[in-house]
């Protein structure tokens, strides 16, 4: 079980904030070049990586402590911070943005 203050945690979600702005900027960037650079191993390589990453997220989410919104208590059981995740509409976020559109579309 992972808390949710831990310090690898944080370090973690700092992480994939990093892989967030990443791709808030690589995708336009690609998008006004068309897709000249996407082309390149390297670029190949870093989206795969990306959505890697944000699919380990994903699993650490189901694992991840939560402080329930109306006691305030931290919620530590497994089952319940995996029914409280899949409801939550950050699943449904991390769950579209590991879909690898670009590849589906050719």
């Amino acid at each position: 079980m992972v808390k949710q203050n831990h310090p690898y945690r944080v370090i973690w979600d700092l992480f994939v904030i990093c892989l967030s702005v990443w791709d808030g900027y690589s995708i336009p960037f690609y998008i006004a070049f068309d897709g000249e650079f996407e082309e390149t191993n390297f670029m190949i390589g870093s989206e795969f990586a990306i959505d890697f990453f944000f699919l380990t997220d994903i699993f650490l989410n189901f694992r991840t402590s939560f402080f329930h919104p109306k006691t305030g208590e931290e919620i530590l059981n497994s089952a319940e911070i995996a029914f409280f995740y899949i409801r939550s509409f950050q699943f449904w976020i991390d769950i579209l943005s590991i879909i690898p559109f670009d590849s589906i579309a050719f």
